[in-house]
C-alpha cells in the first residue's frame, strides 16, 4: 500500500500491529522524527467509526504527560485513517525482555511499572482510558523512563479484538475479562492490563504461553482458572510483590486494586 501525507516524509514501515501498520516519517518542514499509524481500513469503514474515531483522538491529543507518547495530528488520508505520534527511540518491553524472553530484576519491573501507572493515572484523571495497554506498546529509554503508545487506538475504533483476516489480533491476555466476556470498558481494564505487564516482566515467558493466545474460546477456557501466582514462576519474587500482583489480577473488579494511584502507594 502507498502511504502519502502532505506534511510529512515516509522514510519507512517499522511495525505491524494489531490495528494497522506503523510507518517511521519526517515532518517536511521542521524535519521532526514521527511515527505515523495507519489504521486497518475494514476497521475504519463505517462513518460511526471515523467519528468516534476524531472524537476520541480529539481528547487524547490534548493529553500532556512525559509517560505518554504525544499525539501530533490524526484524521483521514486517501480514505485511511491515520495517528502521527513522537517517534520513540527505544526498545518496547516486548523487545526489552528479549527472544526466548528473560525476567527482568523485580527492582527494575517495579520502576517500570510505576512510571505506567504515573501515565495512565494521568490519563485516567481525564475520564479517559486505553484499552489496549500489552508489552508492546510500552517503551523503555534507558533504565526505566516507560512511553505509553497506542493511547485511545482501541476506544476509537470500539475495543474490537480482531482486525479481519490476515492482520494480527490484540494478545488477549493482557485485556480484562471483564472486558472479553461482557465488553467492559473501563479504568479497571487498564489496571489489569497493568497488574498483567508486571506478571508478565517478572516472570519472562508466561504460563502456557499465553501472551500468544489469540483464539477467543481458548482464552476464554483460560479465565475459568486462576493465573498461578507469580512466585510459582519466579521464586525471587517478595511476598508482598505477590500479592500486589494477585490483587491488581483479580478476575472479579470488585475485588481489584481500584486505582493508579493505590497501585502506585502499593508498589
Amino acid at each position: 500500500m502507498t502511504v502519502e501525507f502532505t506534511s510529512y516524509d515516509v522514510e519507512e514501515r517499522i511495525g505491524e500491529g494489531a490495528f494497522g501498520a506503523v510507518y517511521s516519517g519526517r515532518h517536511k518542514e521542521d524535519g521532526r522524527h514521527v511515527a505515523i499509524r495507519v489504521l486497518h481500513p475494514e476497521l475504519t469503514g463505517s462513518k460511526k467509526v471515523k467519528e468516534n474515531f476524531s472524537k476520541v483522538m480529539r481528547s487524547i491529543s490534548r493529553l500532556h504527560h512525559p509517560n505518554l507518547c504525544k499525539v501530533i495530528e490524526f484524521g483521514e488520508v486517501q480514505d485511511h485513517l491515520a495517528v502521527i505520534t513522537e517517534f520513540v527511540e527505544a526498545p518496547t518491553l516486548l523487545q526489552l525482555l528479549g527472544n526466548p524472553p528473560q525476567p527482568l530484576p523485580h527492582v527494575r519491573a517495579i520502576q517500570i511499572a510505576r512510571e505506567i501507572l504515573k501515565g495512565m493515572n494521568y490519563v485516567h484523571s481525564k475520564m479517559l482510558i486505553h484499552g489496549d495497554l500489552a508489552p508492546g506498546n510500552v517503551f523503555v529509554r534507558g533504565h526505566v523512563d516507560a512511553k505509553i503508545a497506542d493511547l485511545g487506538v482501541a476506544g476509537a475504533l470500539g475495543f474490537g479484538h480482531e482486525t479481519g483476516p490476515g492482520h494480527a489480533v490484540r494478545s488477549l491476555c493482557y485485556i480484562s475479562p471483564e472486558h472479553l466476556l461482557e465488553g467492559v470498558a473501563n479504568r479497571q481494564m487498564d489496571i489489569y492490563s497493568i497488574g498483567m505487564i508486571l506478571y508478565k516482566i517478572l516472570a519472562g515467558r508466561m504460563p502456557r504461553a499465553l501472551d500468544e493466545i489469540t483464539e477467543r474460546e481458548v482464552m476464554t477456557a483460560f479465565l475459568r482458572r486462576s493465573l498461578p501466582p507469580i512466585r510459582e514462576v519466579n521464586p525471587d519474587i517478595p511476598v508482598w510483590l505477590q500479592d500486589v500482583i494477585t490483587s491488581a489480577t483479580a478476575r472479579n473488579p470488585a475485588e481489584r486494586i481500584g486505582t493508579c494511584e493505590e497501585f502506585l502507594n502499593r508498589l
